[in-house]
């Protein structure tokens, strides 16, 4: 994956170090930042290898709870006490 540099997936694709950023709204930078993954191939192996432990990580199932969870704990704080 590479995104610009810029909101929640930027900040996931660092934090797993799963993808790459490149500056926002710079199709040159998004273009050097692919060639240099394809011409990397050490690089590109270690982010296949990432994002493959991310994707086994946060499958629709694990998802999917943790948005339950999210859901149940703003529930919580919206309910008025009695």
């Amino acid at each position: 994956v590479v995104t610009g540099d810029f909101g929640d997936l930027s900040r996931f694709i660092k934090q797993h170090h799963c993808g790459a950023v490149a500056a926002p709204d710079d199709p040159k930078d998004f273009a050097r930042v692919i060639a240099d993954i394809l011409h990397n191939q050490q690089c590109l192996r270690r982010l296949q290898k990432n994002a493959l432990m991310v994707s086994k990580r946060f499958t629709w199932n694990t998802s999917g709870k943790i948005l339950a969870s999210l859901y149940a704990d703003l529930l919580k704080k919206e309910s008025c006490p009695s």
